[in-house]
């Protein structure tokens, strides 16, 4: 079996595998959070989390069963982590998340672009 010599690839806009640098990654990405053992509604907490979303500048669109966020990865998992805290503080003991990303590295393409290519 060979092995990939990461030494002798190009790896533009990222940091070399291993390393602690920066990796910058655009995504296009649908989180969820669903703060548990809270009762059968969590609109109280909902409207906690639309706020920080709202608040973070971030663009996002949230649709019945979560938020479309575009962003760099690591802006949108800080965002997860913000909205994680609040949760906390709240009394909130135990939260389930999902987070589904895609990327694009070839061009520039917005959640709105993706819709309107298939309109």
């Amino acid at each position: 079996m060979s092995s990939i010599q990461f030494e002798s690839l190009a790896l533009p806009n990222t940091a070399r595998p291993g390393s602690l640098g920066s990796i910058a990654m655009k995504v296009s990405a649908d989180l969820c959070i669903v703060p548990m053992g809270v009762g059968p509604s969590v609109s109280p907490y909902v409207r906690e989390i639309k706020a920080i979303i709202e608040a973070s500048g971030l663009t996002a669109t949230m649709h019945p069963n979560g938020t479309n966020i575009e962003a760099e990865l690591s802006e949108v998992c800080a965002l997860a982590e913000r909205c994680e805290a609040r949760l906390a503080e709240l009394g909130v003991e135990r939260t389930f998340f999902t987070l589904i990303f895609s990327t694009r590295r070839d061009k520039e393409q917005s959640m709105a672009d993706k819709l309107a290519a298939v309109s």
